[in-house]
């Protein structure tokens, strides 16, 4: 898995989007823009799975942003 993200590093540089079973992931490489993304809770999104589970969870450390 490793040596796939690192091929697609090389060919299409340190943003790039896919596309897999219709939700968009976007793979980051560069450590400026994790920062942007990881500093802000803006941009993060606890995903499809998270409003399956939020019952079972509910609002501990675990779910928190």
């Amino acid at each position: 898995f490793l040596q796939a993200l690192v091929k697609i590093h090389k060919e299409y540089g340190s943003i790039v989007r896919l596309w897999i079973a219709g939700d968009l992931f976007v793979i980051l490489s560069d450590p400026k823009y994790v920062e942007v993304i990881l500093g802000s809770n803006k941009w993060i999104d606890k995903g499809v799975i998270y409003k399956y589970l939020y019952d079972w969870l509910g609002t501990g450390l675990l779910t928190s942003t």
